[in-house]
């Protein structure tokens, strides 16, 4: 399964708070995240001890982010990577994520650790109630989980 998205940043100033964000801290569901890097700058990485960096951005490269499937397909051995945009440059700024899962059935078993073998469905359904207090509160489940 995947997902092409296309993100919108409107202009914003330098002076623009540390809070304010054309999307929020977050890690990607998904098992891999492929993203051509773009010369308005904006996306930060999260780096294990918390402090933010500007993501690199060499010409014609693509930023590969590892994504909260990966981590628990691999038991927790690649992790997801924490990432955010604040979109200061004072001009537009257009991405394109590609998000790429796992196929909608396959029965995912983590290569390490104790995880239980699960399917996609089965992965999202529980990520929306442990993150969404009206999934958490629905008993309806992804079709197919």
């Amino acid at each position: 399964m995947f997902t092409l998205r296309m993100s919108h940043y409107p202009p914003t100033e330098p002076t623009t708070p540390e809070n304010e964000f054309g999307i929020a801290p977050h890690m990607d569901t998904s098992f891999m995240t492929i993203l051509a890097q773009n010369r308005i700058p904006g996306l930060s990485l999260m780096l294990p001890d918390g402090r933010w960096i500007d993501a690199p951005a060499p010409e014609g490269a693509l930023l590969i982010n590892g994504g909260m499937l990966l981590r628990r397909w691999t038991g927790h051995r690649w992790l997801a990577t924490p990432h955010r945009v604040i979109n200061r440059s004072g001009r537009e700024r257009y991405a394109i994520p590609f998000f790429m899962d796992a196929t909608y059935d396959a029965v995912m078993a983590p290569l390490a650790g104790d995880e239980e073998p699960i399917t996609y469905p089965d992965f999202m359904t529980g990520y929306q109630r442990a993150n969404f207090h009206h999934a958490a509160e629905s008993k309806v489940q992804l079709q197919g989980a």
